[in-house]
């Protein structure tokens, strides 16, 4: 453009600064972009009243990321008038749009939902998935946004496939996201392929899908892959079997670059991949940053803490993923202790929500959760004490003495005597 533009031509003039003006913003030069405002805005630049709509959405963005959230607003208002004006719908659209972030990037959380409600919607019914000033990051943070909330999930997935977004910081706690392949190992194995079962039309290929769980799929040396999978071969068999069979999982899974060997290692890029291991780790890790450590379980300013409400939300989403152990037909040393380090954290975090529901008084709340633990493991005798303390704590002897009942008995069929701690329990009542 610069080779063969008309600087006579003033409309040309205009839109060549305001494309270089976008270039900056995707940059990160938001100074660099405000230098291009500058000629984009001026009243000699044309004056077309469609496009200046655009341009005050421009000048409002890169306000905004130049601090004078103020301004950025003015800009923005005069926009909508504009969008309004001349019955734009992509004006309007995209206005709400850089609206909603704003109003999310500054905290005002419940506003930014309406307003992202309403501009998804729009998106939604008119199926528009490209316009001018999108910036990656800005979308992948909506999207992420609009997920969490389940606000037009559909309309948002296929935004996110079309224009193959992802944020910076994987969204393992998304399950709705579009994720290729999804794999589940808790309680269960199945792997999804495009939301639906990947079903086998022979024989199930074992060993792919051995290498395909083996270590937690992040930087695993390929070495060691290949010396669990093939014990018995020597290093260059068990090397040769180790190719054939990543090329086997990759075409297994049919998404190109979602298993890569690099420098000798194996990944699980996680553009593609979504495990139900990696999502329980990570929310378990996010909602403990404000819930309580395991150390200050039974401290009750830290189970009040003012942000605990949204950990805990985070933390029972976490504790529904976990079905049961970790591939639990595999008798590998990798996986009985990774089997057994997600158990502990099960356990732990049970123990963290059901403790948060006791110093509450809400004991019906702490019965379900202990309940829902012992669904996924019936052998942990501490959560059928505070089921028991609980009923008793309600005036519920009956209930109390049933749970007594089938701890006693679970406990028998594997020869297991129950503590005195639990047999105190009714001596006490």
């Amino acid at each position: 453009m610069t080779l063969f533009l008309d600087k006579g031509r003033a409309v040309d003039m205009a839109h060549y600064h305001y494309i270089l003006g976008w270039q900056a913003l995707m940059k990160g030069d938001a100074r660099q972009a405000q230098e291009h405002a500058r000629v984009f805005l001026r009243p000699d630049t044309g004056g077309i009243l469609f496009f200046t709509g655009f341009h005050y959405i421009a000048q409002a963005m890169i306000l905004f990321a130049l601090g004078n959230s103020r301004e950025a607003f003015v800009h923005l208002k005069r926009a909508k008038e504009i969008g309004r004006e001349v019955k734009s719908v992509l004006i309007e659209f995209h206005a709400l749009l850089i609206e909603a972030d704003f109003e999310l990037v500054r905290g005002m959380m419940r506003k930014g939902h309406v307003l992202l409600k309403a501009v998804l919607a729009l998106g939604r019914e008119k199926q528009i998935f490209n316009f001018d000033w999108w910036r990656p990051e800005v979308m992948a943070r909506l999207c992420t946004t609009a997920l969490e909330h389940g606000i037009e999930p559909s309309y948002v997935r296929e935004f996110i496939k079309r224009h193959d977004l992802f944020p910076d910081t994987p969204p393992l706690h998304i399950e709705a996201w579009p994720w290729p392949v999804k794999v589940f190992t808790l309680g269960q194995f199945r792997i999804e392929r495009d939301g639906k079962p990947l079903r086998f039309s022979g024989k199930v290929q074992k060993k792919p899908l051995e290498m395909l769980n083996a270590f937690g799929g992040k930087e695993v040396p390929a070495e060691q892959i290949a010396a669990a999978l093939w014990p018995d071969a020597d290093g260059d068999a068990a090397y040769k079997a180790f190719g054939i069979t990543l090329i086997r999982l990759r075409e297994l899974l049919g998404v190109k670059d979602a298993v890569r060997l690099s420098e000798g290692n194996v990944t699980l890029d996680q553009r593609y991949f979504w495990a139900d291991a990696w999502a329980f780790e990570k929310m378990l890790e996010s909602a403990e940053c404000g819930v309580r450590s395991a150390e200050s379980i039974n401290n009750k300013s830290a189970i009040r803490n003012p942000k605990c409400e949204v950990n805990l939300k985070l933390l029972e989403k976490a504790l529904e993923l976990y079905k049961g152990p970790f591939l639990s037909g595999e008798s590998a040393t990798w996986a009985i202790s990774l089997r057994e380090r997600l158990r502990d954290k099960f356990l732990r975090c049970t123990s963290t929500s059901g403790m948060y529901w006791e110093q509450n008084k809400a004991w019906d709340k702490a019965i379900d959760c202990y309940k829902k633990g012992l669904e996924a493991d019936d052998l942990v005798e501490e959560f059928y004490r505070r089921i028991i303390l609980c009923h008793q704590r309600l005036g519920r002897n009956a209930e109390a003495l049933s749970a007594y009942n089938r701890c006693k008995k679970t406990l028998a069929s594997y020869g297991i005597e129950l503590s005195s701690e639990t047999k105190a329990l009714l001596r006490k009542d």
